[in-house]
Parts: C-alpha cells; sequence; structure tokens
C-alpha cells in the first residue's frame, strides 16, 4: 500500500463490507477480499503496518516503514481498525484478533485521552514530544464514542456459547442455549495477569465457554470451581463446555513477564519493553538526569536488568505500571531508568539498543493470526452491547 491510502476511509470500508456479509443469506465471500488483503499487510514483517502501540497510519495515510515520528495514528483510523477487527470476530470467531484490540486499546487509545481533563490527541508518536495543538478534531468524536462503545468488545456470542475476548472488570447478561447468563470479570488485568470469571445462568444449562489466550502468553492456567478444567483449543483461545450452574467460578492465569520486541525497519537494531500487551516508553518527568542526551535511542539498555516497580498511591488518576532497568550511553557512568506504560503523557522514546541483542524477539502480530476469515459455524455475533 501507499502513504495515498486514507486509513481512516480504508478502515470504514471494511467494516462495512463486513456487515454487508454478515446480513447476506447467501453470503458473497467476495466480500472478505478486501479484509484478507489488509490482515496479510498489517502481519507483513517485510512491509509492517501496525507500530508496536496497536496503531496504524502516519499524517492519516497508510505506511510501512515503521518511523515513529510525526504524526502517528490518527485517532479515527485506530478506532475503525479496533472496530473491523471486533468485525472479524463476529465473523469467524477467532479470538486471535482481540490481541490486536488489546494492544491498541492499552496503548495507542489510552495515550490519546488525558485521565484528568478527559482532552484527546489527534495522534500519538512513539518517538519525539507528544501535543494536544490540534483544535477540533473528528478524532476527538471518535475516540468518546469509541469508550462509549467499549464494551461490546468484551464479550461476544455464538453458535454453541459464549466467548470472553478482553479481560477488565465487567458485568454483561447474554443468552446461551436459550437461558439468560450474567457473566463477571473481577481482574487487575494488565496490572495482573489473574483473571476471575464468575458464570451465573438463571437455570443450569450446558455450553462452550471460550476464553482468549493472548499470543504473547508462553503459557496459561485455568481452572472451574478450583480444579483444572478440560479445556479444548479453538483459534484464539480456548473452550470449556460443560454444564454450568449458578456462581460457577473460572480462574485464568496469565504469565505477565517483560520482553523485548525487537524494532523493524526505522527501528532496526534497537528494541521496544513489553509487559503483556503494555508497551513501555521513557518519559522525561520520570527520568530527569536524560535532559542533555540529544537522541534518546542511543540509549544502551540491560535487557536482563528490568524488574517491576509498585505503583504509586493512587491520586484519583489511571496508576501508571512502572519498571526500572540499568543502561548506559557513551561518556556517562551507568544510570538507573524508570520505564513507564505507553499511556504516561510526556512519553518522549519507545525503542532503544540492547547489551544483548539477542534479548529482543520479533513482534507477536507478525506472525499471528494468520489472515484468514472464511465464514464458519463457530462465528460469533455481538456480544454485551
Amino acid at each position: 500500500m501507499a502513504q495515498k491510502v486514507h486509513s481512516y476511509r480504508y478502515f470504514a470500508r471494511l467494516i462495512d463490507q463486513l456487515k454487508l456479509y454478515g446480513a447476506q443469506a447467501d453470503k458473497d465471500s467476495g466480500l472478505l477480499a478486501m479484509s484478507r488483503y489488509t490482515l496479510d499487510k498489517l502481519a507483513d514483517a517485510d512491509a509492517p503496518g501496525l507500530f508496536i502501540s496497536g496503531a496504524n497510519s502516519r499524517s492519516e495515510g497508510w505506511v510501512e516503514d515503521q518511523r515513529g515520528e510525526g504524526t502517528i495514528g490518527e485517532g479515527c483510523a485506530v478506532v475503525h481498525m479496533v472496530w473491523w477487527l471486533s468485525k472479524l470476530i463476529e465473523v469467524n470467531g477467532d479470538l486471535s484478533y482481540g490481541d490486536r484490540i488489546e494492544r491498541a486499546i492499552f496503548n495507542h487509545l489510552e495515550a490519546a485521552q488525558d485521565p484528568r481533563s478527559g482532552q484527546t490527541r489527534y495522534d500519538v508518536c512513539l518517538s519525539g514530544e507528544r501535543n494536544f495543538r490540534k483544535g477540533a478534531h473528528c478524532c476527538d468524536g471518535n475516540h468518546k464514542r469509541f469508550w462509549a462503545d467499549i464494551e461490546g468488545l468484551i464479550y461476544y456470542g455464538f453458535d454453541g456459547g459464549l466467548a470472553v475476548s478482553l479481560y477488565t472488570p465487567s458485568t454483561a447478561r447474554l443468552k446461551a442455549g436459550g437461558t439468560s447468563v450474567i457473566l463477571s470479570q473481577q481482574t487487575a488485568y494488565p496490572a495482573e495477569g489473574t483473571v476471575k470469571l464468575t458464570v451465573d445462568p438463571e437455570k443450569p444449562v450446558s455450553f462452550a465457554l471460550r476464553l482468549r489466550i493472548p499470543h504473547w502468553a508462553d503459557s496459561y492456567s485455568v481452572t472451574v470451581n478450583g480444579r483444572s478444567a478440560d479445556a479444548q483449543t479453538v483459534p484464539g483461545g480456548i473452550e470449556i463446555t460443560r454444564e454450568w450452574s449458578r456462581g460457577d467460578s473460572v480462574t485464568l492465569g496469565l504469565p505477565m513477564k517483560f520482553h523485548w520486541i525487537a524494532g523493524m525497519k526505522f527501528y532496526d537494531g534497537r528494541a521496544a519493553l513489553m509487559r503483556g500487551p503494555q508497551v513501555f516508553c521513557l518519559a522525561p518527568s520520570r527520568n530527569p538526569g536524560l535532559s542533555e542526551i540529544k537522541d534518546w535511542r542511543e540509549i544502551t539498555v540491560d535487557p536482563a536488568s528490568v524488574a517491576l516497580l509498585p505503583p504509586p498511591n493512587p491520586d484519583g488518576a489511571r496508576l501508571p505500571a512502572e519498571a526500572k532497568a540499568k543502561a548506559r550511553v557513551t561518556g556517562r557512568p551507568d544510570m538507573d531508568l524508570i520505564f513507564s506504560d505507553f499511556p504516561i503523557s510526556d512519553g518522549f522514546e519507545t525503542y532503544f539498543r540492547l547489551t544483548d541483542s539477542e534479548a529482543a524477539v520479533r513482534d507477536e502480530p507478525y506472525g499471528a493470526p494468520d489472515g484468514a476469515v472464511p465464514a464458519a459455524p463457530g462465528s460469533c455475533s455481538e456480544g454485551g452491547r
């Protein structure tokens, strides 16, 4: 794709095609062709269309050079990309698309909104100063529409059961096997990896419950009522089929480990820090000792030294996740750095050199999902909307 492709309009068209496909009695598979092509482009490591923050586009146009400076991730484009990915879950039931959805939410979309004032950014760069300088813009409206409708991205229904795609404190009343079922989550995810799900059907009913297992999770645990669950693998997650009764509980455990993601194209030879779905960056407010360094990408970090810091006391605003690490800059003594999760307001740099380049791995979207969007018996419907 060339930069002339306007990402906002492009994803809006994809959504309309999938809506039309879903409304047809006789499915026209041609309506899926553009989505298949786009999935392949987003997962192409030679021409990567996604930034690590989950955003797409620069100056509103599709780009594949990974240069994270400037007007990265127009809000309208990112919001519509997320809505398109959600429609893909409805089309074929593959929960893998939820990995990309949560990446965009926890990083780019949260970074685009000030937690105190509610003011929204038109875009959020990966390298350089972020700002709110743009005046009235359509992204502000689309951000507000997105947050008002976010519950529709959490739960889905499908022929035979229910699916959980996003992990966040929530409650939804759904239908399974013709029976009303209340699903509720208790979790501090992504700060912690434990998700407790309560299943409350109005009467005992058998159905399949699907849980998304992120591709970044190299292991997981799942129990039902405190006992190891008999789970089957499905696209993007696992499925537990049983008769559910009021008060049944499911506990999912995911390993929230730090990992370094190898940069591509513009960021080749550098790496970005992640923990679960969250991207981390350096902010001037948390690292005053870096004020005299002109090019922060020349900072060299010891990847093995990263350690999670306890969160600060709550003050009514969003609690950031932070980590510390050892680093050096040529001509200076070694220093301790504080990495903050990407939404910090003054985040300035995301990619760095590592003392051990072998510690960085390829980003997980460049390998999954597989880009297939056929109509399937297990396709999902809109959930808690």
